[in-house]
C-alpha cells in the first residue's frame, strides 16, 4: 500500500456544481478528468476514508475539521477520468461539489470537494 501525505488546502472555497454521495461515495462526473480530491471534515468523528482507484489504492484517515487534498509523495493525485470512488469508515453522510478553480496551481484541473457531514 503507498503511503499518502496529507496537505492543507486553501481557506475561502468558491464551489461549482453539487454531486450527491453517502458512504461509499464517489464523484462520477466525467466532465472533469485530470481533478484532484479534497476532503473536508465537517462531521466531528474520526473517519477513515479508502480510495478504490486503480493507480492509487489505499486509505487515510481524516479527523474532525480537517480540510486537506490527496497528494502521494507530495504530488497530487488526480483522475484521468473524472470519477472518484471512496469508502467512508464509519459510514457518515457525504456530498460532493466541484470546484473548477481549485488547486489549478499545484496540477490539478479543479478539485472534486468531498464533506464529510
Amino acid at each position: 500500500m503507498k503511503a499518502f501525505s496529507i496537505v492543507a488546502a486553501a481557506a475561502g472555497l468558491v464551489f461549482a456544481g453539487i454531486v450527491a454521495g453517502t458512504g461509499g461515495a464517489g464523484a462520477d462526473d466525467y466532465n472533469y478528468p485530470g481533478s484532484c480530491l479534497v476532503v473536508q471534515n465537517h462531521s466531528g468523528t474520526t473517519v477513515d476514508v479508502s480510495l478504490n482507484y486503480p493507480i492509487h489504492t489505499g486509505y487515510w484517515t481524516s479527523y474532525p475539521d480537517d480540510i486537506w487534498h490527496l497528494s502521494d509523495d507530495d504530488i497530487p493525485v488526480t483522475t484521468p477520468n473524472g470519477v472518484w470512488n471512496v469508502e467512508l469508515n464509519p459510514s457518515v453522510d457525504s456530498t460532493w461539489v466541484y470546484d473548477s478553480g481549485m488547486n489549478i496551481g499545484i496540477g490539478c484541473n479543479g478539485s472534486w470537494v468531498l464533506t464529510l457531514n
